[in-house]
């Protein structure tokens, strides 16, 4: 079977195609703002270079590129963890072109390696995972999962909090204003409906069917996507109490949104590995001078990225009806010359 040599500095390392494959692929399952999938892939001899997608780029919802950056970075730990599953190593180089922005990271095969377990592990959760817009089941989450799940986000050098009582009606606060401002301005209604479809199983978006379920209370406060088609009636409930997982950084560069991504994406597998399910909370971040609000509300020092809201799902939970569609892996992905045939199709002898 052919191979295709990554140039590294210790000399190059033969990488299978369908090792290629199964990495690109994991990729593609990573969440994203409105599923907008906003990630491309050029692939050369030097490796994986991430790039954010202009064109899929939800510049009236996140005019800094700050989610379209933390999606990225999701999609960067999924390639992680389906590279330890085939026991291969992705060396990770976060902004590596200060010319270039839109060039998120390149990733490149190190080799074989004795990989981490746990890692290996989470590559099932990543199919599984799914955006939860539900009312969780009434049952708490076990404190040594709580724990779990927290570490999962240190491990990628990302601060995390448990929400407790003092701070969750600030937020919930906070995000009711952002949704109001959001919801005033013309520009986020037109692009809303650009990325919501009546469609289900389409690629792109999010459909009918994973628009969730309306809290009476407003808490939690989720994004009401039937904005964008009211005909569209979402149940509404009072939820049970549930769990919110705050994320920070040090930092509010490129290298630290993309940590953020990664580790809300290990938050999620390791949930999702553990019987749970996830969702966010993210137009709270979304409305001029609401995040810089958030910031002096923090028991942490870090500026807060990503709020994630876990629990059990519903006994009634139909995941493949919450799921989103997924693009192609060719129309996310650009090979230079030599490597093309390698990378985007199945060889001769049929793998």
């Amino acid at each position: 079977m052919a191979s295709v040599a990554f140039k590294r500095n210790n000399g190059p390392r033969p990488v299978d195609p369908s090792e290629l494959r199964a990495v690109l692929a994991a990729a593609q399952h990573a969440p994203s703002l409105h599923n907008s999938q906003p990630w491309r892939f050029v692939l050369d001899r030097t490796g994986i270079e991430v790039h954010g997608d202009d064109e899929r780029w939800l510049r009236h919802t996140d005019p800094a590129r700050r989610e379209l950056t933390i999606s990225c970075g999701a999609a960067i730990l999924n390639m992680r963890i389906a590279a330890a599953a085939i026991r291969r190593q992705l060396a990770v180089h976060l902004a590596p072109d200060a010319a270039n922005p839109a060039h998120l990271a390149t990733l490149s095969f190190s080799g074989r390696h004795s990989t981490e377990l746990a890692d290996a592990a989470l590559s099932p959760a990543i199919e599984l995972r799914h955006t939860y817009r539900h009312s969780f089941a009434a049952r708490p989450i076990p404190e040594p999962e709580l724990a779990a799940l927290r570490q999962a986000a240190l491990d990628e050098r990302v601060s995390a909090e448990w929400v407790r009582n003092g701070l969750r009606p600030r937020l919930i606060r906070l995000a009711t204003i952002a949704m109001f401002l959001l919801d005033s301005d013309p520009d986020y209604r037109r692009e809303l409906r650009r990325w919501t479809t009546a469609q289900s199983g389409a690629p792109e978006g999010v459909p009918a069917p994973a628009f969730g379920t309306e809290s009476l209370t407003g808490d939690p406060p989720l994004r009401d996507f039937t904005a964008a088609m009211p005909w569209i009636a979402r149940p509404r409930e009072v939820f049970p109490a549930e769990s919110w997982l705050l994320l920070s950084t040090d930092g509010d560069d490129t290298a630290a949104w993309l940590r953020a991504g990664q580790a809300t994406e290990r938050v999620l597998l390791q949930a999702t590995a553990r019987g749970l399910v996830g969702g966010f909370i993210t137009q709270i971040f979304e409305a001029p001078g609401v995040r810089r609000e958030i910031a002096g509300h923090t028991p942490t020092a870090g500026l807060p990225q990503v709020v994630l809201r876990v629990g059990y799902p519903r006994p009634d939970d139909d995941r493949t009806a919450s799921q989103a569609g997924r693009r192609p892996l060719d129309d996310m992905v650009r090979a230079s010359r030599g490597v093309a045939e390698l990378l985007l199709r199945r060889d001769a002898d049929g793998d």
